[in-house]
């Protein structure tokens, strides 16, 4: 199961954008998985679970979205998304499809809070 391993990635990547960002603690982390990653999302998530537990992100949830593959057909031409297990046009039979979406796998955002480095009485200018 290698959503293990891709669950202790985005660990690792959060644990680093936290300390490069002085973030204190995140609530949530939102991941974009498309449908030809190969990434089963309920897999991810029961990894995730695992994975985070005597973290510092032990309390975070993971959200997911899911990214549909959508291409264009080289034959005709005809805008594809994939439906049920069949890459092929729907239009012409061909399995030359182009895709443009559907192998995202990322973290498309983190909802944290920042830390308070500096000293009572000290002024942050914006």
């Amino acid at each position: 199961m290698h959503e293990l391993s891709i669950a202790e990635s985005i660990i690792t990547a959060v644990v680093q954008e936290m300390e490069e960002r002085s973030l204190s603690s995140v609530s949530v982390i939102g991941v974009r998985i498309g449908a030809l990653s190969g990434v089963l999302p309920d897999a991810l998530l029961f990894s995730y679970e695992v994975a985070i537990s005597e973290t510092v992100l032990a309390a975070t949830k993971l959200e997911i979205e899911n990214v549909p593959a959508e291409g264009k057909c080289r034959n005709c031409g005809v805008d594809v998304r994939l439906g049920g297990c069949s890459f092929l046009c729907p239009e012409c039979g061909s399995g030359t499809v182009d895709w443009r979406s559907g192998h995202e796998l990322e973290v498309a955002y983190i909802e944290a809070e920042r830390s308070c480095r500096g000293e009572p009485g000290d002024e942050v200018e914006s």
